[in-house]
């Protein structure tokens, strides 16, 4: 009797006919935001880097309606793309000092292909914390007249009705303001030249400060 071998061969057959192929699954859309952390002086141009083309080429450098993303606080704005997958955002108002803004890019943003963002892309600038110095002018520094004349020096310029409200002289339990000296700016201004607003207490200890 002859034996006859049977070799079974299993053929797997990759993308034949129209099932079980599918389409390729899109890609995520990401955003990258800046400013981050600290900005210098009170200029800045908040721009979102997207992955993925955004708008047509017809829609480039073109004043946006409104601005697409969230700032918080509101500083105005005026958006445009500067090519199809870039956001740039300048403010329409001055950047207050010593302040925190948070922007937030709505996770429903959507690319030209469909795909969105899923979560909101979030990031935090914020300004240049206000300083001061203040400095008593005239032949000593350290004994006060009970009109005293004091220069006070900021970092930035501050509104007189700010350092009105937050600056003045302290001793022996009183607080005394200060009005602005005849020769000063009323500003607003990075400098103040200021007198008392009331008479200081000879033989007694003062400071002058600003709580801004």
């Amino acid at each position: 009797m002859t034996m006859r071998n049977y070799i079974l061969v299993l053929l797997t057959l990759i993308g034949c006919g129209g099932g079980g192929g599918g389409s390729k699954a899109k890609s995520d859309l990401t955003a990258v935001g800046t400013p981050i952390g600290k900005i210098e002086g009170n200029q800045v141009r908040v721009i979102v880097g997207f992955s993925k083309p955004m708008v047509a080429k017809d829609g480039v450098d073109k004043p946006l309606a409104a601005v697409p993303i969230t700032i918080t606080p509101d500083f105005g704005g005026e958006a445009k793309w500067t090519d199809e997958s870039t956001l740039v955002v300048v403010p329409t108002k001055s950047l207050p000092v010593s302040t925190k803004f948070s922007a937030s890019v709505p996770g429903t943003t959507k690319a030209l292909d469909g795909t969105t963002l899923g979560s909101a892309h979030k990031f935090e600038f914020f300004t240049e914390r206000l300083n001061g110095v203040v400095e008593m002018v005239g032949p000593s520094k350290t004994h006060a007249t009970k009109d005293q004349v004091v220069k006070i020096a900021f970092n930035h310029e501050v509104a007189w009705e700010s350092v009105e409200k937050n600056c003045g002289f302290d001793g022996g339990g009183k607080h005394v303001g200060i009005k602005l000296a005849p020769d000063s700016n009323t500003g607003p201004a990075k400098s103040y030249t200021v007198v008392p607003a009331g008479e200081l207490a000879l033989a007694s200890d003062w400071a002058a400060s600003c709580k801004l």
